[in-house]
């Protein structure tokens, strides 16, 4: 316990308050819940030569060619889910509807009218949305009959391929139609799968016990996956198949003119994507990683963290209906989520009434802020000196360090100081 020399002089009144920092035995205390955000799961999406991250907070970053708009996410907002293929990026928000930026040649962002939506996949000139009864719809191009998928039911994902779209159904089972010169199509012995991605002309399936099945254009090794095991996710590129393990190591197969394949040193892996020519994959820690092809910025994404830091909500302040001058008490309440550490510690304002019902700020007391597992208690010791009797109006503030947290609380508290 350290005691503090007033930090308030105040005229007129000569009030005076002493701050006493204490650190507090945890008890319960009421919160304030934070505003409302949409909580994502961080992700990626590779185009050609674009990368696109999905934060936690619902928006998103992009690097690389931007020569169609399809780096051009950050308005974006409430975004869920993201997907790219070729030259455009799709989003999806949480309400269930779907924004694409990007190329529109082929009609592949005509989706305004799209509507309960869980899943999207962008393809080479098309885009694939899953819907909520387990249909699929899609638009762009179509010249190869990958958007025929309306008679397509009980579905659970979707990937999309150069010209190729493929729909895992819930027995495990997977169908797809579209160009097929290399049987990238040729999906109905495809048993037991739980989960799908495609390449430009190849299509990979992960079987539920951990071991991977690809069919489909193999002329740089890109279905050879008969040897993997202990594999939790996929990705496709353009001609290289990605395999996260469920240590969080990758592997990857098939063409590495680029390097897209130089993912032996990855560590603490736990999603994976593939672009063309790169490789790009998100840590725990929510940094990102990036191999190959890097001509036009597209693995440009060593200072992403798409961990976002969520501005907690800073609870009223609990203060008893009154005090006596001269006696300490404790003023306390919390921040949820957890507090992240800036660079200002967190205030409590006194603010006294005045004769004719206004309220005039005395000044500010530092408080102490104790981190829990889900949540921090910010406190201060507060003794009002004999010149303070009246009515006092306390709340919290961060706003020194509002990257952190809101601004103030929404609501203060009163107390009536005596003799």
């Amino acid at each position: 316990m350290r005691t503090h020399t007033p930090l308030i002089t105040l005229s007129q009144r000569q009030v005076a308050v002493v701050a006493v920092l204490t650190v507090l035995v945890l008890g319960t205390v009421g919160m304030l819940s934070p505003t409302a955000a949409v909580a994502a799961t961080p992700g990626l999406a590779a185009g050609v030569d674009h990368t696109i991250g999905l934060k936690s907070n619902g928006t998103a970053v992009g690097v690389g060619s931007n020569f169609a708009g399809q780096t051009n996410v950050a308005s974006l907002k409430s975004v869920v889910a993201i997907s790219a293929h070729g030259y455009h990026t799709v989003a999806l928000l949480s309400n269930g509807t779907v924004k694409v930026v990007g190329h529109n040649n082929d009609g592949q962002g005509n989706t305004s009218a799209w509507s309960n939506v869980k899943a999207v996949a962008g393809g080479g000139g098309h885009t694939v949305g899953l819907k909520t009864d387990g249909t699929v719809v899609a638009v762009g191009y179509n010249a190869y009959g990958q958007c025929n998928v309306s008679t397509w039911r009980d579905i659970i994902a979707i990937a999309a391929g150069g010209n190729h779209t493929v729909g895992l159904k819930r027995d495990g089972t997977v169908v797809a139609t579209g160009q097929n010169p290399h049987g990238q199509c040729n999906v109905s012995e495809m048993r037991g799968i739980k989960a799908i991605a495609c390449g430009i002309t190849h299509t990979i399936g992960l079987r539920t016990d951990g071991t991977v099945v690809a069919v489909g254009a193999n002329d740089s090794g890109q279905c050879n996956t008969s040897g993997l095991s202990g594999v939790k996710a996929i990705a496709g590129g353009g001609w290289h198949t990605v395999a996260l393990k469920t240590d969080g190591t990758v592997v990857a197969l098939g063409r590495n003119l680029e390097g897209q394949r130089n993912t032996g040193s990855w560590k603490s892996v736990t999603a994976v994507e593939g672009g063309s020519y790169h490789t790009v994959a998100l840590t725990s820690a929510g940094k990102v990683l990036a191999t190959g092809d890097n001509g036009k910025g597209q693995c440009n994404v060593s200072g992403w963290n798409l961990i976002a830091k969520t501005r907690p909500a800073i609870g009223t302040p609990v203060v008893p209906a009154s005090a006596k001058v001269n006696r300490p008490f404790t003023v306390y309440g919390n921040l949820k989520p957890r507090h992240v550490a800036g660079t200002k510690v967190m205030r409590v304002y006194l603010q006294q009434r005045q004769a004719n019902g206004t309220w005039k700020t005395r000044g500010y007391l530092p408080a102490k802020v104790t981190n829990y597992s889900t949540y921090s208690r910010y406190s201060a010791s507060v003794r009002f000196l004999s010149a303070s009797v009246g009515t006092w109006r306390i709340y919290a503030s961060h706003s020194g360090d509002s990257r952190y947290a809101a601004a103030k609380s929404a609501t203060s508290r009163t107390i009536r100081v005596t003799r």
